[in-house]
C-alpha cells in the first residue's frame, strides 16, 4: 500500500514537465498541483485518518480508501485541461492515498508488533524509500522515455496498479489481532483484604 502511494509521488514529480508541455500551463502551476499540494495533504489528513483507523479498523478504512484512490487517480488525466479542477482531484487522490497507505500501515505495525514497533516502522520506511527510488526512474521512462505513454498514460497505469494491487491487499491481506475476551463481570469494587478490622470497616 505504501508502495502504491510512493508510486503516485514518483509519477507526480516526473509528470510536471510533460503536463506543462502538453497543456501549455506554467511550470509553477504544475509544481503546485502535482508536488506541493499533495505533499501538504499528509500532515493534515494523517491525524484524522489515524483516528478513523483506530475507531473503525484498518480494513474498513483501507478498502474504500484504496478504491477511491484508484478511481480519483484515473480521473487525473481527464481533468488536465483545468488546473483548478486538477488541483481538487489531486488533493482528493492524495487524501485517500494517505488514508489507504501510511495510516493503515502504521496501525497494522503497531498492533501486530507491539514490542517491536521501532523495527516495524523502520522497515516500513525502508520499503517506502526503496519503492520511491525504483518508481521514479520507471515513471520517468514511462512518461518521456521509450514507453512514450505521456503523463496521462502514466497516471492511468498508476490507477490500474492501485486497483490491481492495493484493493486486493486491503481486502485479503490486512488484518488486526483479535482483542482478548474479558470473561466474568467486574462490579467496579475491589475486594477488601480479609481480617477483623477490614470486615468491621466494611
Amino acid at each position: 500500500m505504501s508502495s502504491a502511494r510512493r508510486g503516485g509521488d514518483g509519477a507526480s514529480m516526473t509528470a510536471t514537465p510533460s503536463f506543462a508541455k502538453d497543456t501549455g500551463a506554467a511550470m509553477s502551476d504544475g509544481i503546485l498541483v502535482f508536488v506541493t499540494l499533495p505533499l501538504l495533504i499528509g500532515p493534515i489528513i494523517l491525524p484524522f485518518a489515524g483516528r478513523w483507523v483506530d475507531r473503525l479498523g484498518a480494513r474498513r478504512v483501507a478498502i474504500p480508501s484504496a478504491a477511491l484512490y484508484a478511481a480519483l487517480t484515473a480521473l487525473i488525466p481527464v481533468c488536465g485541461s483545468s488546473v483548478p479542477v486538477l488541483a481538487v482531484v489531486l488533493i482528493l487522490a492524495s487524501t485517500f492515498g494517505f488514508m489507504a497507505g501510511l495510516a493503515v500501515v502504521f496501525k497494522v505495525i503497531s498492533t501486530w508488533l507491539p514490542q517491536h514497533k521501532g523495527i516495524g516502522f523502520a522497515l516500513g520506511g525502508l520499503a517506502s524509500g526503496v519503492a520511491a527510488a525504483v518508481f521514479s526512474p520507471v515513471f520517468q521512462w514511462l512518461i518521456s522515455g521509450g514507453a512514450g505513454l505521456g503523463w496521462k498514460g502514466a497516471y492511468l497505469l498508476v490507477a490500474a496498479m492501485i486497483a490491481l494491487v492495493a484493493i486486493p491487499t486491503a481486502m485479503f491481506l490486512i488484518s488486526e489481532p483479535t482483542a482478548p475476551r474479558v470473561t466474568g463481570r467486574f462490579s467496579g469494587r475491589l475486594p477488601l483484604p480479609s481480617g477483623d478490622g477490614y470486615q468491621r470497616a466494611a
